[in-house]
């Protein structure tokens, strides 16, 4: 097999038996060029196209071949064996539409190759004829087309201009495969443009002819006929886009078989007058909008009636709703259309002309005047309602009937019954009504009716006063009452000005409803103000309910059970409410809750656990009537006692035997046999003092009595003890029984004089203000204040409560037994004094008082302070606080007042002065580190307060800081100075102790206190070293006060042991000290 397009060569040699010849000459020859693949056609168009093929190797031109014919039987002329040079060519003078065929061979010296393949093409079809449109309505038409040779399709444009600009986005390219299409969608009476393509696999032609249509016009909308008269009226309807012109018909019935007028062509026109009509006949008309495509379909239907003659005039009027401005008149209409209404100042006087217009309008003096009045109506109605009216003015109406409009108008001018007619305003009305009615001197068939005046005043009240509801009917303006008139449902109770009334001679047990009104004017201009009255209702019964007890209600109650109360409640009227007033015999309020009604007269309620506290309950009733009567019974109060103890008291164990582990404790109960301590205590009480202790103050021996010891056996109510146990435990209520008391019943306790350890008798919290606010002060006492322990003393404030199982200590300042009564929560005596709290710490005021606590070991005294107030003096007063008895070496304050040589107050407020000086020793346990506290909130005034500690020396600024701690000395002093420009000085000539001693940074300072002296005072500092030489010595004169001395060791010494001595002499006395310093 050869390969095309190549040369080859050959030669020949003659082969015999004797052998064969020698070569012939060399032969050449080429293969002719492989056969070339046509591709598809380009460039496309009505009449040509480009046919292509790909190169072949070794071709130096191309044949070919085109025809109509797939077989090539139809070679056109021209394109048969056309030789081409490159591998495209145009084919050109060729039909539309048609579809045609070409081959391509390749060609070289050696010949041509065999036929390609074939491929078929068609020519763009021809542009298409548009014809005019068909089929037109209001919103569609046919588009239409002559059939284009060879398209396939058609693409159709549709727009509302001939540029196409604003192509119809539905009908943009739009593909059609027939010659119409059905455009719809449209909008009424308007041009709309077309044009089409023609298309098939060889392109799309060129536009068609632009063809236009216009759409039918939409139906026109019918309006109400005008200018009706008695023989015509126009006809009138709205506009249509794209008509041109409209025609309407004319009927005397509205499927229009009587037609007066038919499709009369009345232009580009809006309106019609129909005229030769006859009068008072009923017409139809419809309208048909019309352009160059067509007519609408008909509009609605409108009817109107000719006119009649008018025989009868409106009469009857009337007036209503009749104010300081306006007036309505309400009147019979006559046969006319139409009727105008005029009103005058004055007697009327002036007709209406016929064929005149009046311009009417309802607001005084704003119509057309007709004569010397004002037209104020021109209508259909009956009614009408004049405004912008004078108050308190004569007004004239007058009603006149017509037919006819627009100029057509006939007037009726003859009067009829009330017709004319005439009317005044009323006086302006109040802007204000009264208010606040109330009821006073109330008995069973009078009262007296107040109110608050209305502002601004009016000229006086009317009053009605209906039995059982409200007065259902208001005073109309215009009209004037009489007291004892009906109006409505009511009476007329008062006409007056003056804000208050006596009502006599009334039904009793009745329920009376008063509406008060303000009014100006008198007589027929007087004026109402009817929105809005005073309304108040009263009835006219002042029995109360009353409550009876069929049967005694339970007075004692288990714990966790509840009881039934019961009662009967009845009055004359009816029994509104029964309220149960309740609260825990030990509670300071009463909580109300509803009786339920019962058969008859019966009412009862079930109580709550929760209506109960460790006593009982206290409670009584309140049964109302509907009318606010009220009965209580009792007069004081129902009580349901608890008949076993709700509460225990849970002992923790503790962790050791200081004082801050007690505790005081007492026993609210009484405990077979006789309260003993074993029997309250008895998985507990042991005389062994390390597992269990017990003390009692003994106000007679003014020392403590102890269980252990065989002092005291039982636990007595009323009275407080010490507790400390090493076992946790409670105490026991096995057996026990509540305490009697009641509020009622109160507690006494006997104070004796001195300190007494009292306990809280009840088995509830109480207030020691209560206390004190119910027994006063009694005679040469202070305020008997209580005094609390919990790790540490303190006053129980007003505020604070002091709970079941516990107490505390009272002091009775008297030198004779007084007995006070412990009330509960909230029960004070009548004309008992208010306990007031400590004064505040601002030490600009003349009242002050800045609290002082120490803290030792976790126990902290906070009875202590200082303070000033005007009412105080020297000694101990109410003012003041004393120290408890001392247990077991409980840190206290112990302040001298020199005035009177008192030196174991915990507190000590003076009178009001602007200097003064406390001395007061700290005493607890000796060695331990103590802290005294206060509030260094002083005030912003100018006043000093500081601390002196006589032993170190040392000076607190008590506005600088708060708190100062050190190590408590035996008889350890302290001083507090206050005043302003403040000389701190001491008793006595003090030295401190040298610090730091040992000291590491080669010195040491000395506090040195000098008192006051009218002298100088010559101080002398000598230091020795350990062999006894001075080394070293301070001199200077100092005046009194606090003086920092210091001793600086020179360079050349040496760390060791020194010795000091410091002498002090004011010329009449020598003081000195000694000691020694170590440097480290």
């Amino acid at each position: 097999m050869l390969s095309p397009a190549t040369t080859y060569y050959y030669r020949v040699r003659a082969v015999g038996a004797g052998g064969t010849s020698g070569n012939s000459a060399v032969i050449s020859l080429l293969t002719p060029p492989a056969v070339p693949t046509a591709t598809q056609a380009t460039s496309i168009t009505q009449t040509g196209f480009t046919a292509n093929w790909n190169p072949v190797t070794g071709a130096t031109s191309y044949s070919i071949d085109v025809a109509t014919d797939a077989a090539f039987t139809s070679i056109l002329s021209g394109y048969s064996n056309l030789a081409v040079a490159t591998t495209s060519t145009g084919v050109t003078g060729l039909s539309s539409g048609v579809t045609y065929y070409y081959r391509v061979r390749s060609v070289n010296s050696g010949g041509n190759s065999t036929y390609s393949n074939t491929i078929s093409l068609i020519t763009i079809p021809a542009d298409p004829i548009a014809s005019s449109a068909t089929a037109i309505t209001t919103n569609s038409f046919t588009a239409n087309w002559a059939t284009s040779a060879g398209a396939a399709s058609y693409l159709l444009d549709v727009a509302t201009d001939n540029s196409f600009n604003s192509i119809l986005s539905s009908y943009n390219n739009f593909l059609v495969n027939g010659t119409s299409s059905v455009i719809s969608g449209l909008s009424s009476g308007t041009t709309y443009y077309y044009r089409v393509r023609a298309t098939n696999s060889g392109g799309t032609s060129f536009n068609s002819a632009t063809i236009n249509v216009l759409t039918i016009p939409s139906a026109p909308v019918a309006l109400a006929a005008t200018a009706v008269n008695l023989n015509s009226f126009v006809a009138n309807w709205s506009s249509v886009i794209g008509a041109t012109f409209y025609t309407i018909d004319v009927a005397t019935d509205n499927a229009f078989a009587n037609l007066v007028y038919s499709n009369i062509n009345v232009g580009n026109a809006f309106s019609y007058n129909a005229a030769s009509l006859t009068t008072g006949t009923t017409y139809y008309y419809r309208v048909r909008a019309n352009n160059s495509s067509g007519n609408s379909i008909y509009s609605n239907t409108i009817s109107t009636t000719t006119l009649n003659v008018v025989t009868l005039q409106a009469s009857a009027l009337t007036f209503s709703n009749i104010s300081s401005n306006s007036i309505t008149a309400n009147f019979t209409s006559g046969n006319g259309s139409s009727r105008i209404v005029v009103v005058s100042a004055s007697a009327l006087i002036g007709l209406p002309v016929n064929g005149i217009t009046y311009s009417a309008n309802a607001n005084f003096g704003s119509g057309n005047t007709l004569g010397n009045g004002y037209v104020v109506y021109n209508g259909s109605s009956n009614n009408i309602t004049v405004t912008n009216l004078a108050a308190a003015t004569n007004y004239y109406f007058r009603v006149f009937e017509y037919s006819g409009t627009g100029g057509t108008e006939n007037y009726l001018t003859t009067t009829s019954t009330n017709n004319p007619s005439n009317t005044s305003t009323v006086s302006v009305a109040p802007t204000a009504q009264p208010s606040a009615i109330t009821f006073s001197q109330q008995t069973g068939t009078s009262v007296t009716v107040s109110f608050q005046a209305a502002n601004p005043a009016p000229a006086g009240y009317i009053a009605l006063r209906a039995a059982g509801s409200s007065p259902t009917t208001t005073p109309s303006s215009g009209t004037t009452y009489s007291i004892g008139a009906a109006l409505g449902n009511a009476t007329i109770a008062y006409v007056g000005n003056g804000t208050s009334f006596n009502e006599t001679s009334l039904p009793t047990s009745t329920h009376y409803f008063y509406s008060i009104y303000s009014y100006n004017g008198s007589n027929s201009f007087i004026s109402y103000l009817t929105s809005q009255p005073a309304q108040a209702n009263v009835t006219l019964d002042v029995v109360a309910p009353v409550i009876t007890f069929p049967s005694a209600n339970p007075t004692s109650v288990n714990e966790g059970t509840t009881q039934t109360l019961g009662l009967n409640a009845t009055d004359n009227f009816s029994v509104a409410s029964v309220q149960l007033f309740h609260r825990g015999i030990a509670e300071s309020t009463f909580t109300s809750s509803a009786a339920t009604a019962g058969s008859g007269d019966t009412y009862s309620i079930q109580t709550q656990t929760s209506w109960y506290d460790a006593l009982g309950m206290e409670y009584y009733f309140i049964a109302t009537d509907e009318n606010g009567n009220a009965t209580t019974k009792p007069a004081t109060s129902f009580f349901i006692k608890k008949v076993q103890p709700t509460l225990t008291y849970q002992i923790p164990a503790s962790n050791g035997n200081g004082v801050n582990d007690y505790k005081i404790f007492s026993f609210p109960y009484s405990l077979s046999p006789s309260n003993s301590v074993d029997a309250v205590f008895p998985t507990v009480a042991s005389t062994d003092i390390s597992k269990f202790r017990m003390l009692w103050y003994n106000p007679t021996k003014k020392a403590y009595d102890e269980y252990a010891k065989g002092e005291f056996t039982k636990i007595d109510l009323s009275k407080g003890y010490w507790l400390l146990t090493s076992s946790a435990t409670s105490a026991s209520t096995t057996n026990a029984t509540l305490p009697t008391f009641d509020r009622s019943h109160l507690d006494s306790i006997k104070l004796l004089p001195g300190w007494n350890q009292i306990g809280n008798p009840y088995p509830t919290a109480i207030k020691w203000s209560d206390v004190q606010n119910f027994i006063g002060q009694p005679a040469g006492t202070d305020t008997l204040s209580l005094y609390v322990y919990n790790s540490g003393w303190s006053k129980l404030k007003s505020i604070e409560t002091l709970p079941a199982f516990s107490g505390g200590f009272v002091k009775n300042t008297s030198s004779t037994p007084i007995t006070i009564y412990i009330p509960f929560l909230g029960q004070t005596a009548k004309g008992g004094r208010t306990i007031n709290d400590d004064s505040g710490s601002d030490i600009s005021q003349t009242s002050w008082q800045v609290d002082l606590s120490v803290l030792q070991e976790g126990n902290t005294n906070k009875i202590g302070g200082i303070g000033m107030d005007p009412k105080a003096h020297f000694g101990l007063d109410r003012f003041d606080d004393s120290n408890p008895p001392s247990f077991k070496g409980m840190p206290e304050l112990l302040f001298e007042q020199k005035e009177n040589s008192l030196n174991d107050l915990a507190r000590s407020v003076v009178p009001t002065q602007s200097n003064y000086n406390w001395k007061f020793l700290v005493s607890g346990e000796v060695g331990k580190t103590t802290e005294l506290n206060w509030n260094a909130d002083l005030g912003q005034g100018n006043e000093q307060l500081f601390l002196l500690d006589e032993v170190t020396m040392q000076v607190v600024d008590m506005r600088a800081q708060q708190n100062y701690s050190f190590k408590l000395s035996e008889g350890q002093s302290f001083k507090i100075f206050f005043g302003k420009d403040l000389s701190i000085t001491t008793d006595d000539v003090k030295l401190s102790q040298p610090f730091p001693n040992p000291s590491t940074e080669k010195k040491s300072n000395f506090i040195l206190g000098l008192p006051d002296s009218n002298s100088n005072y010559s101080v002398n500092l000598q230091v020795f070293n350990s062999s006894g030489e001075l080394i070293d010595v301070y001199s200077k004169n100092l005046l009194s006060g606090i003086h920092q001395l210091q001793w600086q060791m020179a360079e050349s010494l040496i760390p060791g042991m020194y010795f000091y001595r410091v002498s002090v002499s004011d010329g009449k006395r020598n003081v000195s000290s000694t000691g020694k310093i170590i440097i480290q």
